[in-house]
Parts: C-alpha cells; structure tokens; sequence
C-alpha cells in the first residue's frame, strides 16, 4: 500500500509539474503572439498614419501654393492696374490736361488731382520733372521741390521713377518707399510737352494689397482648417528661432513658445522626418516637411489615437489564441485521463531510445486535439480576418471624414479667398472705371468720332429715329478704337457709354444698338439705378447667360456735355468746356467779346449737362485665374482618398449630383446613381454599393446645403487584412504545435507512472452519455434518449470527452458573449463614438448583405441564445414546483420560447439583409396556395423535417423503432429520414410519415428472454439451476456487458409458467445477444431435464346450441349403434 501511495504521490508530482510548465509555455506564447501581433499591428498603423499625414501635408502644401500663386496674381493686378492707371493718366495729360495744367493756378490744378485721387484710389499723385522736382500736386507746398526733401522719396527711389516703372517688355516694376508717412508703392510714366520730358508718378499704399493678400499667406489660417487623421493637427516652427509660428491643439495654444522647450527634438525640424516625439509630456507621431527656407510644417497625431483602432484587433486576436491554447491543453489532459481511466491502449511511436531515455509520440492523443487545433487556427483567423475588416473600415471612415473636413476647411477658406478676391478685384476695376469716366469726360473726343449708326425703333411696322436732347438723331459709336485700346491696356473685356435714356452711344464692341433693359429679371436693368442717381456706382455679381457664358459688369455714374456746332449738328465737349462756359456765363449768356461768329453761335446754343452711365465688363479669363483655388474642381479634388473621390449632391427632392470628376454623372439624381437612400438623410452614413458596376465605399454627410461624399473603390482597400489575418494564424499554428507536443510526447517513465497510479474504473452501464458508431464509421459520443429530455444536468466524470470539450466551449462563449453585451451597454466609454462598433449599433447603414447586416444579425442571434437560456432555467425552476401539471406547461412554455425566438431571429435577420419579412410571408402565403395540390406533401416532408431537426427526437447514429422497423438512423434530410436495418438494408420514410418512434439509443440496452416451462416443474429448482449456470454464458459471450439474470415469474400462460432472463448489451448487439440467450436457456434446461411445453390449441366451436344438442344426439346414436354392432359380432364368435 505504501509503495502505490509513493507511486501516485509521484504521479501527481510529475502530473502538476507538467500543467505548470504547459502554463508557462501558454504565457509564453500569449506574450509572444501579442507582441509579435502589436508589432505587425502597430507597423501598419505608423504606416497607414504616415500616408495619412504626408496626404495631409501634401493637401495644406498645394492650398499654401495654391494661396501664393493667388497673392502673386493679385499682386500683378495691384501694380499693373496701379501703372495702367498711370499711362491712362498720361494720355489725358498729352491730350490737353497738362496745357490747362500749365494755364491754371494751384487750386485748379489742387481740384484736379484730388479729384483723379478720388476716382483711382491712390495715396499720391503728381508730375515731376527729370532732375527730380515736382511740378504739379495737390499739395502747394510739395510744387517746385524735390521728393527728397520732403522725405517723400530717397534719391534713388527718384531716380528709378524718373526712369519709369514699366519695362520694354511690359513688365511692371514698382517703386516700395517706406518713409515717416507709411508704406507706398510708387508708378511712374514718361510723358513730354514743349521738348520737355516729364515723370508722371503715382503712389499706393501698401496696406491696400497687403490687407488683400494677408490672409491668403495666413499659415495658420491654412493650418488651423488642415485636418490630420486620427484627431491630429498640424502646427509650424521657425528652425531659424526655434519658435512655434503656429501651434493650436484644442485649448492648448502655444504659438511663440520655444519649441524644443516643449520637448521636440531639432530631428523633427529635418525635411521628410516621421517619427514619435513628446510634446509636453503627451507622446505624438509626427511628420515634418520643409516650407520655404525657415520654416517646418508638421502634422501630428497622438499616438494612442494612431494605436486606438488596432488594440481591438489585437486583443480579440490574442484573445481567440489564448481560448484555443487552453482548450487544446485541457483537451488534451481530459484525452489522456479518459484514456487512461478506460485502459485504452494508445498507438504510440517512439522517436528516440537510449539507455537513459525513451521518448515517444502518442498519435491516439494527436489525432484527437489535431481537429481542435486546425478549427482554433481556423478560428483565429476568422476573427483576425473580421477584425481587420472592421478595422480597415473604420480607418477607411476615418480619411473619408478627414477628406470631408479638409474640403469643408478648404470651401470655408476659398469662400474667404473668394470674398477677398472678388472685393480686392472689384474695388481695383471700379477704380478703373471711375478713372475711364474720368478720362472720357475729360476728352470725349471718342462719342465725337464718325458714325453711320444711329438708334431707331419701329413703330406699327414704321422705322422712328430716337431724338437726342439736341434734337438731332442719336447716334451711336460702335467698335471705337479708342475704347478698344483702353480696354486692351486695362485687361478689360469691353465698355459701353450709354445716354441718359440707356441706350447705347459709344463701345469698343460692334453691339452699337444696345440698349438698357427696363425687365427687372434682365441682366442690365439695375443699371438704370445709376442713370436715375439712385446710385453712383454698381459692382455687379458674376452672372451666367442664357449662352452658358459667365459675365461681369461695373458701372459708374458718367456726365456728358452736348452742344450744337454751328452746323446745328450734336457735339459732345469735356467737362473741363462745360465749367468754364459755367464761369463765363451761365447757362446761355452771350459772351460779350466773342472772337468768332461761330463761338458766339455755339455760345448761343449753350452745353447742356447729361447724367449717365459708363459700364466696363471683365475678362472671363482674368477672373478664372484669379479664382481658380477657388472652385468647386479645385476644391474637391483630393489625393487623400487612395484613388477615390468626391462627390456633391443638392438637398432638393430630387437630390441631383452638382459635382463629380465624371461628367457623366453631374445633372444626374442620386437614384439613378444608385446612392443608398439612408445616405442622404442628413446623418453621417457609410457602405458599400456599386456604381455604375464598380463597387465603392461611400462616406456622406451634410454640409450648409449640400451631401457631400467620398467614394473609394474597394479595390483600393483590404491591402494589409489577409496578409495580417494569415500572420495571425500561422503564428497561432505554431505556437498551437509546441503546445501539442508538451502533451503528445511522453517518455517511457511517465507511461508507467500512469499506468501505475491509476487504474480502469470503467463507466456506468446506465451512463448518459456514451459513444457511438455513425454510419461513417467513425466514433462519437452522443447523450442517451432519456437524458435529452431530462432536466437534471450530467454529472462532470460521466461526460466524454467531447461533451466535456463542448461544454467548456459554450462556458467561454456565454463570458464573452456577456462581455460584449456589457460593453455595448457601456458603449459610449467602451467605443469611439464615431467608430465603426458605434455605427453598427446606431443602424444607419443599409439593410443588405453586408458587414454591417451580418455584425447586427450575429449579435442578435447570440443574445437571443443567451436569453433563452437565462429564460429557462428560472423557468423549470418555478415549474418544479408546481408538480407533474407544472413540469408540462415548463416544457410547452420552453418549446414556445425556442420556437419563437428562432422565428423572430430568421424574419429579423431577413431585415436586416434587406429582405422584406411581410412581403416574403404573402409571397410565401400565395406560393403555398398556387403549389399547395401539387406539392403538398413535399411541404409536409420538409416542415416536419425541420420539427425533427429542432425537436432533437432522435439523431444520426441513434437507434431507433419506427413502424415496427429497427435500425440506426443514416441520414436526416429536408424531405427523407433514412434507416440502416440490423439486415444491412436501408429504408426510407418521408419525414411526414414518421410517428410513435421508438428511440432506444442508450449505453446499456436489456436483452429480454421469455421462455416457458410446465406447469409442474418444481420453480425452486429452476431458480437454482438458472443462477447456477447463467453466469456461464456470459463468460463465453463479451458482448454481454451485465448478467444474464433470473428476473422471476413474467406470466401464466394456458401451457406454462412464463419466466424472464434478462442480461445488459449495447443497443446495436442486443439483437445477437438475445438470440445467444435464447439459445443459452434452452441448453440449460434441456441438460437439467427442465421440461418447456409443447404448444396446446383449443378449438371452440361457434355453432348454435340446438344443432349442437341434435349433433350430440346423433353421436350418442351412433355411438349406441356401434356398441349393438360390436355386441352383436362378439355373440355371433
């Protein structure tokens, strides 16, 4: 006793030294999976990041460019329309200007340049001679000295204007004076009166193109609207300073501030750097990209953002491998002691022999846990796999709405840019105007040139002439030369000169005959507000024609002044004329020293002034380029979206494509699309459809007015999910074979512990549960027909192996099915809200087969398999105790509940995949009706077969009695259940057509053996006959796993006393078995002279009482008669 006391203590000391080291080694590989998957894991966030934030850089780089490119072109505006203004100046002075200038004193000379002043909006305005003094100006005291002097101008500044600012090949070159009185640009034009050369200079303030291109060259303005993955930001450094020129997170604002202060080392400075960096204390992944000589711009993200998304799949992966590891290890052991406990002999291989060792593989265990382990791996790729799918959508999600957020950043800003531009471009062509009108006034010499064209109107089918305010027809000057060479020299498209009465007088364009419009929807009627004095000036709004052609107009309020030569012809005269005949007499005042006949005749005839307008129209193509980071093709372009796009829709009813890089698909509704109608709802959406036969995710949300999408292909996506989903796997698969070897390998000294230690208990021949033979041939265990319906749960020792292995997977299961339901309750803290885990919960995607449908429909039917059966259990409970009545009504409720859940999870599932659950019921309904005479049993067949299915009356491998026909059940189909008989014969039954099945699939099935013997035997000497020599025969019989037994008196039959011997067997030998007890019996009593009766047959007879009574009689007569015949004959010898 004390050497097996050493033994076992021994055993078990070497039993728990193995589990701990299996222990070990699951630690070890949980720490080698997840780190090596964290790596993987972590590899492909940096590098999903690093794209994302160069994509983001490359997008605040191209606005940045795009920004400067803008702030140049309104720079070239500013000095060229600045020097036009100059050169038209100029003109005016050779046309006459700079003679009255000469013949004026200073406060006519003052009146003019501060009016000029006014119109063209400069700071300075005057005309210097070629050593540098000035001769005219506004300014009296300025007139005879030199801008130095003043301290206007340094000596060299004067000598380039002196020169003239605009070069041979038209470029213009300004002059920037930054003196006591402010910042300037200076133009300045070479002119001569009299042989005498002249500079005609003119001055602007800087301020007034700075204000203009300050915001367009605002990096922070750009930055603060460039959005980085991940929740990033992006700020800037001066490397000259070390300084943060912009640096906004959140609340957190540090711009000024020293940057290595912060903690950033001088490597993120560097060009092309990416790399983690510590900003205050918070860990960051940064990349940096130069910006011009001095300056970085950075794009940064936390790094526990960057790592947010993949944690999860990094936990569920290692997760999965820990749950296979142990239940491949516990497996295992549960193999191994069964194995054991059973004495089974296992097929073992020996891999090395020496004199010290023997070390062996047991294949019997190995093939055992090899299935388990190719499902785990299986498994955990599985997982891995839905993992990263959820994960690269979620991460696909989140470029679309950082795309999103950089194109609403970059609408705001170009909506910024675009008021500046428009402003700054209209208040310098207003200018322009105001100047042009100016000029004209001054020298109307262009509405004075030779026409044919005169305005005239038809009055019922008459040509009527209009009148001009003269009398005379109204001429109109179509195609001037002059105005075309104003036009040309101020980047304009044309200019009309219209009368009081709108119509047309003058105009660079051969459209003579135009005329104002009085139709309030006309593009030209608001105009009349500046005839009427509403106004003096109207900067119109680009407007599209009904030509498709956008067009832009300014107009300016113009005076006129018209006389009558002396041919009593209409002649137009300059403002200049019109004041001075003001001066010398008004207004029809005869000029009393007249020099000539002719003056005093126009004298006489007198200038009348006319209230007009001048209108000038933009280059299309000047304002598109000054425009052009500010349309919808720029603004929507993106490089962020891995080889997608973006695409805009209206919010009207019909929700019509307004932008899209094909063409084709601008104008076109968003049906016709095929765009998901729940995309379109206002709230944020995402999915994937096809358009046009190419399948994309789509990312929507509202944005002021609009539904503004990306659209990736789904080809460009799932790059790294199985290449990680396979790593995950194989990895999985290897450490899952060092595993399988701790517990397949064993050496000779460890066989003999267990051998030694343990021994066979067997099993209980009344087991529930038990194994089986399938028709396959292979060997599994199965739950007796009993137990199913029992309410009592099997004891642990009496399950297999597998029921143990089954049981411990469904434990696993409902911990983490109860984990992910308290997490979805908890889901706000648990999940991001703008995560993928969130979105399938808020059900905004669309019904259909999806992921998102099979997430939702899988987490439905888990939770409704975990309460039905929290259900149940509280249930039979309470039914318990309500007796026999109770019991029933549990069962029925329990059926009910199953039944209802299952149906309710079909039909809501069948939503969620898009299918119509009341439609497929009246479709369903109106199928069974058309087919019900046709197919009616077929239908029959497959609901009941589908009850068989549910019900679990009996299973593939049970035996069982249907019709009086025995066997093990085959196959259990839709339509068909097929039996295989004891005759080796298959039959078949329609599943309709089964009923009163007999399931007798149990461990230990009784063998019956009624016999009978005479009625006179002595039953003692039976009894001690039958338990003296039944034993016998189970010696010669193993199939006999208990008895035979003498079970006593069954019956008293009409030949003899019936007796039962009965005896154990398993259910698929107790037809061969009862026939060798039959057999058994009958030897035993025929060797003990124990007599069995022969068979007796009693006839009776069903004839009437009188025939019976005369039949006696006859037979009695006859009987008497052959009593007198055999009398007679003997008297007769």
């Amino acid at each position: 006793m004390a050497v097996r006391r050493d033994v076992r203590r021994r055993a078990n000391t070497y039993f728990f030294g193995k589990v701990l080291a299996n222990a070990l080694l699951l630690v070890i590989g949980v720490i080698l999976i997840s780190t090596f998957l964290r790596r993987v894991q972590e590899s492909t966030a940096i590098s999903r990041q690093l794209h994302n934030s160069e994509q983001s850089l490359a997008e605040a780089f191209s606005i940045l460019e795009k920004n400067e490119e803008g702030a140049k072109e309104l720079t070239r505006v500013f000095h060229d329309g600045n020097q036009d203004m100059a050169d038209d100046l100029l003109e005016l002075m050779n046309s006459g200007l700079f003679s009255s200038l000469v013949n004026s004193d200073h406060d006519a000379q003052a009146e003019v340049f501060t009016d000029i002043i006014d119109r063209s909006g400069v700071e300075y305005l005057f005309v210097m001679s070629t050593d540098g003094r000035i001769l005219f100006s506004p300014v009296q005291e300025y007139n005879g000295k030199n801008p130095v002097d003043l301290g206007l101008l340094t000596e060299e500044n004067v000598g380039k204007l002196v020169a003239g600012t605009r070069g041979e090949n038209g470029t213009v070159t300004p002059v920037r004076e930054d003196n006591s009185f402010g910042n300037f640009y200076f133009y300045s034009t070479r002119g001569y009166y009299r042989r005498q050369d002249f500079a005609l200079v003119l001055g602007a303030d800087v301020s007034t193109l700075d204000s203009q291109t300050s915001s367009l060259r605002d990096i922070p303005f750009v930055l603060d609207r460039s959005p980085v993955g991940n929740g990033g930001f992006m700020f800037a450094v001066d490397t000259a300073k070390n300084v943060f020129l912009y640096y906004k997170n959140g609340e957190e604002i540090m711009t000024g501030r020293s940057a290595l202060e912060t903690g950033l080392s001088e490597a993120a400075f560097e060009d092309g750097y990416s790399g983690i960096e510590t900003i205050r204390g918070t860990s960051y992944y940064c990349v940096s990209k130069k910006f011009g000589p001095d300056t970085v711009i950075c794009a940064a993200a936390k790094t526990q953002d960057v790592f947010r998304d993949d944690k999860y799949v990094l936990f569920w992966s290692t997760i999965g491998f820990v749950i296979v590891m142990i239940l491949c290890l516990l497996y295992a052991v549960i193999i191994r002691n069964d194995f054991v406990r059973r004495a089974f002999k296992t097929e073992k291989k020996v891999l090395y022999k020496s004199k010290d060792l023997t070390l062996m593989f047991d294949r019997s265990i190995f093939e055992k846990i090899y299935p388990l382990m190719i499902v785990g791996v299986m498994l955990i790729f599985g997982i891995s796999y839905y993992t990263q799918t959820l994960l690269e959508i979620s991460q696909t999600a989140e470029e679309s709405r950082v795309a999103l957020e950089e194109v609403a950043g970059r609408y705001d800003e170009s909506s910024e840019n675009r008021k500046v531009i428009r402003e700054y471009y209209n208040n310098r062509f207003l200018s322009k105007a105001k100047l042009i009108a100016y000029l004209i006034e001054e020298d109307p010499s262009v509405l004075n040139e030779p026409t044919s064209f005169v305005h005239y109107d038809y009055v019922e089918d008459e040509k009527v002439y209009q009148i001009d305010d003269e009398g005379n027809r109204l001429k109109s000057v179509g195609s001037s030369e002059k105005l075309l060479d104003l036009c040309e020299r101020n980047d304009l498209e044309s200019i009309y000169i219209f009368d009081e009465h709108g119509n047309t007088i003058a105009t660079s364009t051969p459209n003579w005959f135009f005329y104002l419009s009085h139709d309030e929807e006309a593009q030209s009627s608001p105009f009349y507000d500046v005839i009427d004095g509403k106004k003096d000036t109207l900067v119109q709004e680009p407007m599209t024609s009904d030509m498709g052609e956008e067009s832009q107009y300014i107009g300016v309020v113009f005076h006129y002044y018209t006389t009558k030569d002396s041919r009593g012809r209409t002649v137009y005269v300059s403002r200049y004329d019109y004041e001075s005949s003001l001066e010398k007499g008004k207004k029809g005042n005869k000029k009393a020293a007249a020099e000539s006949e002719a003056e005093a005749e126009e004298e006489e005839q007198g200038i009348t002034e006319h209230r007009s307008l001048l209108q000038i129209g933009m280059k299309g193509e000047l304002t598109d380029s000054l425009l052009e980071p500010t349309e919808l093709s720029y603004i929507f372009s993106t490089s962020t979206l891995k080889g997608g796009h973006m695409i805009l829709f209206d919010a009207s009813e019909e929700q019509v494509c307004r932008y899209a890089p094909n063409e084709t698909w601008i104008g076109m509704t968003a049906e016709e699309l095929e765009v998901p109608a729940e995309a379109l709802k206002g709230e944020e959406y995402y999915g994937f459809t096809r358009v046009s036969g190419i399948p994309y995710f789509q990312f929507y949300r509202y944005m002021d007015g609009y539904y503004v999408g990306a659209m990736i292909p789904e080809s460009e996506m799932f790059q790294s999910r199985m290449k990680n989903s396979l790593i995950a796997a194989l990895t999985s698969l290897i450490l899952l074979i060092f595993l399988s070897a701790t517990v397949t390998l064993t050496s000779a000294e460890e066989e003999k512990l267990f051998a030694s230690a343990d021994k066979k208990s067997g099993s209980r021949l009344d087991a529930a549960i038990f194994n089986i033979i399938l028709p396959s041939g292979s060997t599994v265990s199965t739950v007796s027909a009993s137990a199913r319906w029992d309410n009592r749960s099997i004891p642990w020792r009496e399950k297999a192996p597998e029921q143990k292995l089954l049981t411990m997977v469904s434990a696993i299961f409902i911990v983490l099915i109860l984990y992910i339901l308290v997490s979805i309750r908890f889901a706000n803290s648990a999940f991001r809200e703008d995560g993928v885990v969130m979105y399938i919960l808020s059900g905004r995607w669309e019904r259909g087969l999806n992921i998102f449908a099979f997430s939702a429909a899988m987490l439905v039917a888990v939770t409704t398999m975990i309460l039905l059966e929290v259900i149940r259990f509280p249930l039979r409970v309470l039914t318990s105790l309500l007796g026999a009545r109770g019991e029933t009504i549990g069962h029925l409720m329990i059926s009910v509940m199953k039944y209802g859940g299952v149906l309710g999870v079909i039909f809501y599932c069948l939503h969620l995949f898009g299918v119509d659950s009341t439609s497929l019921l009246a479709s369903a309904g109106i199928l069974s009706l058309i087919i019900g005479l046709g197919a009616q049993s077929l239908i029959k067949d497959i609901i009941a077969g589908i009850f068989i299915v549910f019900e679990g009356e009996f299973r593939v491998g049970d035996i069982v009695t249907i019709h009086d026909y025995r066997g093990k059940v085959m196959d259990i189909g839709l339509r068909t259940t097929k039996i295989l008989g004891s005759d080796g014969n298959v039959k078949i039954y329609n599943n309709s057509e089964i009923s009163g099945v007999l399931n007798m699939t149990k461990d230990a099935s009784y063998s019956l053996c009624y016999i009978d013997i005479e009625y006179g035997q002595d039953i003692e000497y039976v009894e001690e006959v039958l338990n003296r020599e039944l034993p016998e025969l189970k010696k010669k019989n193993n199939l006999i796993l208990d008895g035979p037994t003498f079970a006593g008196v069954n019956a008293l039959g009409a030949s003899g006393v019936t007796l039962l011997i009965l005896c154990k067997c398993n259910e698929e030998d107790i037809l061969g078995v009862n026939r060798y007890l039959k057999r058994g019996v009958l030897q035993i009593f025929y060797r003990n002279n124990i007599r069995v009766p022969f068979p007796n047959l009693t006839i009776s007879s069903l004839e009437p009482p009188e025939k019976r009574e005369e039949e006696k009689k006859k037979r009695e007569e006859e009987e008497e008669e052959e009593a007198r015949r055999k009398d007679d004959g003997i008297f007769e010898s």
